[in-house]
């Protein structure tokens, strides 16, 4: 635990001060920088792309999911599952958020999976019922879900209405060297939150995540 603390308060100062907060509606859209480090050479062009989508069974598919997919598909999942580092990173942001739940998704094809966790939430669930699998699609920005029973995209999810009652969210979405969003790091409440986790702060657990991803050793 304390090389991630020590790592993400070399980040702190640079993170804070490119910042910027951009809330509107329910849900709150929070953009963050790019840190200078191996991620930041992911290229522009890329993000954008990766931000349109479509509808696609029942599920929000991004423009480019083919080539998205490939990039989950290098990760190699079952070396990834568990891996110490990266539950670290999850215990951290529940800590500093100080919710119940904290962990890192990566969305694959059909579904969403769970590499590290802080929490009662499962180890998967089906893409078209995850929050993370939404987050991604604005790399670059973390997702803010108040009260996810009081969100139109959400009240009716059974994640919601039933177990783990999943009320506030934020997740950060986790990206490679070339943009394309993998999964996010999140953190998750059981009841509706107005006050807003340290940003600056989980942002840099998120980079932390996405250098174990692309350097894994």
């Amino acid at each position: 635990m304390s090389d991630i603390k020590g790592s993400t308060s070399n980040l702190h100062q640079e993170f804070r001060t490119s910042l910027y907060l951009n809330v509107r509606g329910v849900n709150g859209i929070v953009t963050l920088p790019s840190l200078p480090d191996p991620i930041s050479t992911r290229k522009k062009v890329v993000q954008t792309r990766t931000c349109r989508g479509m509808f696609m069974g029942g599920q929000m598919m991004i423009a480019d999911e083919a080539a998205r997919q490939a990039a989950v598909d290098r990760l190699d999942l079952p070396a990834k599952r568990w891996d110490e580092r990266l539950q670290q990173i999850a215990e951290r942001a529940a800590d500093l958020a100080e919710t119940p739940i904290g962990a890192i998704s990566v969305v694959d094809r059909n579904r969403q999976w769970m590499i590290a966790k802080r929490g009662a939430v499962e180890d998967e669930v089906p893409r078209a019922l995850s929050f993370c699998a939404l987050a991604i699609h604005r790399p670059g920005e973390a997702m803010i879900v108040p009260d996810a029973a009081h969100d139109p995209r959400f009240a009716s999810n059974p994640f919601v209405s039933g177990s783990p009652a999943i009320r506030f969210y934020v997740g950060i979405p986790l990206v490679d060297r070339a943009g394309y969003p993998l999964g996010a790091l999140c953190v998750i409440d059981h009841k509706p939150r107005d006050r807003m986790p340290d940003l600056y702060e989980l942002g840099a657990l998120a980079r932390q995540a996405e250098r174990i991803f692309t350097h894994p050793n």
